[in-house]
């Protein structure tokens, strides 16, 4: 059983009608307060845990970028092999550039004036200035996706350039981590560029190459959004959508009704100022429509993702940001195959010029969650440790054998005697499960990573006797 010691943690508690889940206010005295941040999670140095770069102004608005690495249990400390550009009003993201299986870092925002860097992780999680160039840009999002199926990581940026006007563009990988970029008659980007922007990168039509949606402001002040289907060579085709064009927020991607395909959440002020909080429907063929009746509260100067907190394999919905009067924090649970959504009371800290970001920081297969803002207390960073209960565990459950670990194909178990194993759950450090396999022989049970990519997984064995959850990593 998981014992929390309230002495040194803050105790948060939701409740739905299936499970019961908690969230604990961990102290991170290394991690500064930031607003007009930018935050995200990575296996920096390919120890199995991830890491976190954040980026934006200090309580004092001076500005900072710092990376701090994770002792796999949750606990951060600062790195200081790598001195970043300072930046706030921007974006940041990890993505291996140049096939060497460790992530490397873009990063763009105001320093102030326009910025875009590229850094190359050297695989002990330092990280070295590349000598590419990019549009300098701030007020934008950033984000890394294959779109022309070669197996590199391309590079879409969007925001407000050294030239005064909003930009969206579209970098191809050569897969060394050299970018060109694609002029619009290549690209198909030809919609006006936007900043104050947000920009997901996702298979919207199910074709196997992913589409990108993009929305913001223009240089001539007006709020533009757009969806680009990719032809399948790495140039796109703008469709038509219905979907509100927004400003000040954010865009997340997410399957919230579990059919298969990616649906939409979008958050921000619209095109007479309103605060909106909007939640588009996918056909699965990349057509769009308005869910009516969310119980979701619009705000902007936020972030808005897409989370499944209590691993029930419907993803439930964060908000934050700012809505007359109040700053505001605000979490939904799915309700799964029933329908609709219902608002968490659990008491977060509401916040604006704000970032979160998800991820299971101490290995227990849940997802926690860091963010950063400006609340009423003053600039802060928060990180929140989920605690999902899934029942009294019996220590004979503990005693299970794994191997080979590390595995390229077929991880055997050993178990105490007596004990069956039932089922094993297999899930991403950003607590995606990718793979699942019930046993129908609970002696000698066998899970199958073959189609696995490498890296670092954590997989939840659930036996007659309750739980266990092990680091495995794939060759």
């Amino acid at each position: 059983m998981k014992i929390i010691l309230l002495s040194s943690l803050v105790f948060l508690s939701l409740c739905t009608a299936s499970k019961a889940q908690n969230f604990t206010l961990k102290p991170t005295p290394d991690i500064v307060g930031l607003q007009y941040s930018s935050v995200d999670f990575a296996d920096i140095d390919g120890d199995g845990d991830l890491d976190l770069f954040t980026g934006g102004a200090d309580p004092s608005y001076i500005l900072t970028s710092r990376m701090y690495k994770n002792d796999g249990s949750g606990n951060f400390t600062l790195s200081d092999g790598t001195t970043f550009i300072k930046i706030r009003e921007g974006a940041a993201a990890f993505g291996d550039v140049n096939g060497d299986n460790f992530p490397d870092l873009v990063v763009a925002g105001n320093t102030p004036g326009p910025t875009t860097k590229l850094y190359i992780n050297n695989g002990s999680g330092n990280y070295s200035l590349s000598t590419v160039e990019f549009t300098q840009s701030t007020y934008g999002a950033l984000a890394f996706g294959d779109i022309d199926n070669d197996g590199d990581n391309d590079l879409v940026v969007t925001g407000f350039s050294t030239s005064f006007y909003g930009i969206t563009e579209l970098y191809k990988n050569d897969g060394n981590g050299n970018f060109t970029l694609l002029t619009a008659a290549q690209s198909g980007f030809t919609a006006p560029g936007v900043f104050r922007s947000s920009v997901v990168l996702e298979d919207f039509d199910g074709d196997g190459f992913l589409d990108v949606f993009v929305t913001g402001n223009t240089s001539n002040n007006i709020l533009v959004n757009t969806l680009y289907k990719n032809n399948g060579n790495g140039s796109f085709t703008i469709r038509a959508t219905p979907i509100a064009p927004i400003q000040t927020g954010s865009v997340s991607a997410g399957d919230f009704d579990n059919d298969g395909d990616k649906d939409l959440l979008v958050v921000g002020a619209d095109a007479v100022s309103a605060k909106v909080a909007l939640l588009y429907s996918n056909d699965g063929n990349g057509n769009f429509t308005l869910v009516p009746d969310v119980p979701f509260i619009g705000a902007q100067y936020g972030r808005s993702v897409f989370a499944d907190v209590n691993n029930d394999g419907y993803p439930d919905v964060f908000i934050s940001g700012y809505r007359n009067p109040n700053r505001r924090a605000d979490l939904y649970m799915n309700n799964g195959a029933s329908g609709g959504f219902t608002p968490a009371t659990v008491p977060f800290q509401g916040l604006n010029n704000a970032d979160v970001a998800f991820a299971d920081v101490d290995g227990d297969t849940d997802l926690d969650f860091l963010v950063t803002g400006l609340s009423e207390a003053g600039t802060i960073s928060k990180l929140y440790l989920n605690e999902l209960f899934l029942g009294i565990e019996n220590p004979e459950a503990k005693n299970i054998r794994f191997y080979p670990n590390p595995v390229a194909a077929s991880l055997y178990m050993t178990l105490p005697s007596g004990v069956q194993a039932l089922k094993a759950d297999v899930y991403s450090l950003f607590g995606q499960l990718v793979h699942s396999e019930d046993f129908a022989d609970g002696i000698n049970p066998i899970v199958h990573f073959d189609a696995l990519a490498a890296g670092v997984y954590l997989m939840k064995v659930t036996t007659d006797s309750g739980t266990q959850v092990q680091r495995i990593v794939k060759s």
